[in-house]
C-alpha cells in the first residue's frame, strides 16, 4: 500500500498534540516538579512515541510558556506570573545567603562543584556561573541544578534547594 506524505504529517502532529496535552496535564498537576529536566528519551519511552515527536511537543509546552529551554534541555514550569514572582523571590534570598557568606559572585561560582577540567575551562566556569548568579540574583529563572550547585557552594545544607522547590509550587498567584 502507498504511504500518503499528507497522511503522515497529521499523525505526527496529532501524535506531537497528544504528547504536549500529556505534558501539560503533568506539568499543571506537579508530576513535573518546577526546574525539574524534561527528557525526551524518557517522555518517549514513557509515552510511546519517537524522541522527535517528544521534542516537538516540548517546543510547543515551550511556546505555551510551560518549559524553558536551556543549554539544550527543557526544564518544567509554573505558569508566567508565578515564575516571575517566585523568581524574584529566589534572587533575594541567594543573595542573602551569599552576602552572609561574605563571598562575591566568582568566589560562590569558584566554590560550586567544578568538573575537572584545564585552568582556561576552569575559569570560562566560573566566568559562566558568576553570570548565572548574578542574574539570579536580579530574578532570572534558573534550573533546579544551579540551586543544588549554589548549595554546595554556600555550604547552605540544601536550604537552597527547599525554598526553591517550595517557591515554585506555590499556588497563591492568579495561575494558582
Amino acid at each position: 500500500m502507498e504511504q500518503v506524505p499528507g497522511a503522515v504529517i497529521r499523525q505526527g502532529a496529532a501524535d506531537v498534540e497528544r504528547i504536549a496535552g500529556i505534558l501539560r496535564q503533568d506539568i499543571t498537576a506537579g508530576v513535573f516538579q518546577p526546574g525539574e529536566w524534561l527528557w525526551e528519551m524518557s517522555i518517549a519511552s514513557g509515552h510511546g512515541c519517537r524522541t522527535t515527536t517528544a521534542v516537538c511537543a516540548l517546543a510547543v509546552i515551550r511556546r505555551e510558556g510551560l518549559a524553558r529551554y536551556r543549554d539544550r534541555r527543557y526544564y518544567a514550569l509554573t505558569c508566567a506570573a508565578t515564575l516571575e514572582a517566585a523568581s524574584a523571590r529566589m534572587g533575594k534570598v541567594l543573595s542573602l545567603f551569599r552576602r552572609a557568606s561574605h563571598m562575591t559572585p566568582a568566589e560562590l561560582a569558584a566554590a560550586m562543584n567544578t568538573p575537572e577540567a584545564s585552568e582556561q575551562e576552569h575559569k570560562n566556569f566560573i566566568d559562566r556561573w558568576s553570570a548565572d548568579i548574578v542574574a539570579a540574583e536580579a530574578g532570572t529563572w534558573q534550573p533546579a541544578f544551579f540551586w543544588r550547585s549554589c548549595d554546595d557552594g554556600l555550604e547552605a545544607a540544601g536550604i537552597l534547594r527547599r525554598i526553591h522547590d517550595y517557591e515554585y509550587s506555590r499556588r497563591d498567584s492568579p495561575c494558582g
